[in-house]
């Protein structure tokens, strides 16, 4: 299945960097942008309790590896998007706390 995720942040990254201040710097820059445009994406739904996939099913829809997908959650929850339910890694679902309207305004 293509990285369609992935291969969208790289092309709109190149596409605007016409400095190279603007391009990521590295990997887990492109891979957090990754992480938040798909958590914006669900968080612009009209659930209101919506809680993320398992990072597991996430590194695979994305493309990117579990490592990498924590890495980029653990950012997002410092920023306030999401929290963290649960202490083991195997069972701890993250609850997406963005509202809606600042969830389409990342869109």
């Amino acid at each position: 299945m293509p990285n369609l995720y992935v291969a969208e942040a790289d092309f709109g990254m190149q596409a605007e960097a016409g400095q190279d201040e603007e391009y990521p710097k590295d990997k887990e820059d492109v891979h957090y942008a990754v992480v938040k445009k798909f958590v914006a994406e669900i968080a612009s739904g009209d659930d209101e309790e919506v809680y993320l996939p398992t990072l597991r099913d996430m590194s695979q829809r994305l493309g990117i590896s579990t490592k990498d997908v924590h890495e980029a959650l653990k950012a997002l929850a410092a920023e306030g998007w999401i929290e963290k339910a649960g202490e083991s890694p195997r069972t701890a679902r993250y609850k997406i706390l963005l509202p809606q309207e600042k969830a389409i305004e990342e869109l």
